[in-house]
């Protein structure tokens, strides 16, 4: 399964789980790792999204994380 296929997996789960702290700190942690492999400076996915120099794979993996963070935000 690939980075984006795992997030895939876990919007659909978000958009019928009710979050918890645990799902935060996932999150975080997903992305702080993500960052670390691609070489990108660990700012939020909307911050990389508006500031630095992606290729398509990592736009794409930054906006259904975005999506992701914004359904688990509101359900929190």
């Amino acid at each position: 399964m690939t980075n984006l296929d795992t997030l895939h997996v876990i919007h659909q789960l978000m958009s019928v789980t009710q979050p918890t702290e645990t799902t935060i700190e996932y999150l975080k942690s997903l992305h702080k790792d993500y960052c670390a492999r691609q070489g990108l400076e660990y700012l939020s996915a909307d911050d990389l999204l508006a500031t630095a120099e992606l290729n398509e794979a990592q736009k794409q993996w930054l906006k259904e994380f975005s999506r992701i963070w914004e359904i688990v935000s509101i359900n929190y």
